[in-house]
């Protein structure tokens, strides 16, 4: 702020100089691997007292909050609105080590890049754990009704995993879909989530709807949260 001397003028003049007075130099910083929160803005000063404050920053991947607003000359200008604190850093998936042999449980075969994939039909995965091995990114398909109904999807530990739900009533309904530190992914048809609930672990997580009701998605310690 920069500073002024008033001599032999009133105090509400004097106010009004040192208000117009006011500057801020911006500092230009490096870009970071993510962006602040988004930060409400400062309380608006009124009369003789002093302004309220600004509100604290909001989610992890939002902008950087702005500064508060000036008051009258005769108040206190509000304190500016604190930033977010900065998103997560999401890194690339590894690449899984698979093996010689494609698991059994992968019913859907193996592809070259290491994915095990699971198939399920109608109602031929219901009420049950689908486990992926541990080795393999893995990548579960619940095509039809009651496919995957009320079962439990445990990811492998480090290696991507998604859960396709298409075709069917109930295909992916009321499913427990547990993630975990590789990135997670989920697909939702017309009616093939509802229940649904997916428990993000510490990669990104994201949903994709292309019909509704949309899965309920835990974000946790996910680096990314991606809802419908």
């Amino acid at each position: 702020m920069k500073s002024l001397a008033c001599w032999g003028v009133g105090a509400a003049v004097c106010t009004m100089l040192v208000w117009s007075g006011c500057s801020e130099d911006e500092t230009v910083f490096p870009a970071a691997a993510a962006s602040a929160g988004a930060g409400a803005t400062g309380g608006s000063a009124g009369g003789p007292g002093t302004g309220g404050n600004g509100g604290t920053g909001g989610q992890p991947t939002g902008t950087g909050g702005a500064g508060g607003t000036g008051g009258e000359p005769s108040g206190t200008g509000g304190i500016g609105g604190t930033g977010g604190t900065g998103g997560g850093s999401c890194v690339a998936d590894p690449m899984p080590p698979g093996g010689p042999n494609c698991p059994q449980e992968c019913t859907g075969g193996c592809t070259n890049q290491n994915v095990c994939v699971i198939d399920c039909g109608a109602a031929q995965c219901n009420d049950t754990t689908i486990e992926c091995p541990p080795d393999w990114a893995c990548e579960i398909h619940c095509n039809g009704v009651d496919a995957c109904d009320s079962s439990e999807v445990v990811c492998p530990p480090l290696y991507a995993c998604s859960l396709v739900c298409e075709a069917g009533n109930d295909a992916c309904g009321d499913v427990i879909f547990n993630c975990t530190e590789g990135s997670c992914s989920v697909q939702c048809g017309n009616d093939t989530c509802t229940g649904l609930n997916v428990s993000c672990g510490g990669g990104a997580c994201s949903a994709d709807c292309q019909g509704m009701p949309a899965p309920t998605l835990d974000c946790g310690s996910a680096c990314s949260c991606t809802p419908c």
